[in-house]
């Protein structure tokens, strides 16, 4: 890549030092009077043509924790961390003028500091009318990523390439993708495997659910028949620590069961006879 980009990454991580986490915040105005794209989806929506793809687009993703930021490269993504995202093309399009759309189908995105040539509009991220000229050897433009507790990141990026004639035909866009899931060693394991029980057991019609929990958390109670089938399920709830009586459905049959016990990426698993 270019040094551009190095050079951009630099000037926001020592800009970092100086700002405080909640400035990530973004209230959906734009920056400029430009409107960006009108939606996350393709250009050619407006543009005409049809998506080309090329190496010169690129979408790359750096753990960032306000204050410093990881120069390597994220493969993966640790749940409820945030990333800088550093986007755009080394592409030197010096003959027009550039547009972007980007989107995520999880976390949360928001403008990274220093990043005046660009707008948040609902649930995706677009250009300003002073962030679409090429910078030289290329065009970046910069986000902050939160990750979601869960799932596969599909990151989706059209850049337009106009030529400057106020028109919608001549233009060229541009397709570029990124996808980032969990990684393996990042499930937050706020349960106590060894204290979670489950009792009487067997059960006739009262289940008590005991657990030991790390730090406060949400905890979901899913309670499986062997083939599958989900038989009770309790909506999560805020704990500090505890446990949980359930009521089991009269119209449960006799038979093995698998107890689901959910907080944070992190499920056990207990059997339960009922009789």
């Amino acid at each position: 890549m270019i040094n551009m980009k190095k050079q951009i990454l630099s000037l926001v991580a020592v800009a970092a030092v100086a700002i405080i986490y909640s400035s990530y915040s973004n209230d959906g105005v734009a920056h400029s009077n430009s409107g960006g794209a009108p939606g996350p989806g393709s250009c050619t929506s407006c543009h005409g043509g049809t998506n080309q793809n090329t190496d010169e687009i690129f979408i790359e993703a750096y753990k960032f924790d306000g204050v410093n930021l990881d120069t390597a490269l994220a493969t993966s993504y640790e749940p409820g961390a945030n990333y800088l995202l550093a986007y755009g093309t080394d592409d030197d399009f010096s003959d027009g003028k550039l547009g972007y759309a980007l989107s995520v189908n999880v976390g949360t995105l928001a403008l990274a500091p220093m990043e005046d040539e660009s707008q948040k509009v609902d649930n995706y991220l677009t250009h300003t009318g002073s962030g679409t000229t090429p910078d030289g050897g290329g065009k970046i433009w910069g986000a902050i990523w939160t990750a979601p507790a869960s799932g596969t990141a599909n990151f989706l990026m059209y850049i337009n390439n106009t030529n400057g004639d106020g028109g919608t035909s001549g233009d060229v866009v541009y397709e570029q993708t990124l996808s980032l899931s969990p990684t393996a060693t990042s499930v937050k394991k706020v349960l106590d495997e060894t204290t979670t029980t489950v009792y009487p057991n067997p059960v006739a019609d009262v289940l008590n659910v005991a657990f030991t929990l790390k730090t406060s958390a949400s905890v979901a109670i899913n309670i499986y028949s062997t083939n599958g089938k989900l038989v009770y399920s309790q909506t999560a709830k805020n704990y500090t620590a505890g446990s949980q009586q359930l009521v089991l459905p009269n119209q449960l049959n006799a038979g093995l069961y698998l107890v689901q016990v959910e907080a944070g990426n992190q499920i056990i698993t207990k059997r339960v006879l009922v009789k």
